[in-house]
């Protein structure tokens, strides 16, 4: 099973926080920093950095777990929500503003990932 998703599957998002120019997610401690903004599709819809209600899309996310999670190297990180929503990261570099496309710091076993 692959690292991230083994350390992410389960866990309940805690909070969202935005930052300048980048977003924060934070479950049950473990931080995941996102420097290529996420989308999140739920139904038919899907919401894109500085689209309207991108913001409350992510926030809606709270409290929900992480049912499934997958990472396709150098393509994309997606995460399957139990509202049935998917949140997905670009790791192409193409869609990157720096070096980083995000990193993921779990407390059990000082876990920590890089997407560059």
């Amino acid at each position: 099973m692959n690292v991230f998703r083994s350390a992410i599957e389960g866990k309940r998002l805690s909070s969202v926080v935005f930052v300048e120019d980048y977003v924060q997610l934070v479950f049950d401690g473990d931080v995941l920093t996102m420097f290529v903004w996420p989308e999140i599709s739920g139904g038919s819809k899907i919401f894109k950095q500085g689209s309207e209600g991108y913001c409350d899309a992510l926030s809606r996310l709270i409290n929900r777990r992480v049912v499934e999670a997958a990472e396709h190297p150098g393509e994309q990180l997606s995460m399957l929500f139990s509202s049935g929503d998917v949140l997905s990261m670009s790791l192409r570099e193409d869609d990157r503003t720096g070096v980083e496309a995000g990193t993921f710091h779990g407390t059990k076993d000082r876990l920590s990932i890089v997407w560059n």
